[in-house]
């Protein structure tokens, strides 16, 4: 039996399919344009209504051409 905890498994999920979505978005293989989109682990973003940050497990942002954010 693993020893391994419920918490470990799914840390150990994010990190498969981060990789994966980094390494697909990298090729320019996936829906929104590599040079225009990050993707994040952990990341927060401010919700008004908590007053405070919400964490989502992985995000990709795509940015407007105009926009500072892009690389």
């Amino acid at each position: 039996m693993s020893n391994i905890t419920t918490f470990k498994k799914g840390d150990d999920f994010e990190d498969r399919v981060f990789k994966i979505i980094k390494m697909i978005l990298e090729n320019d293989d996936f829906y929104v344009p590599n040079k225009k989109s990050r993707v994040f682990r952990k990341k927060g973003y401010y919700a008004k209504d908590r007053a405070s940050n919400i964490i989502f497990d992985i995000t990709i942002e795509t940015f407007m051409d105009n926009s500072d954010e892009v690389r």
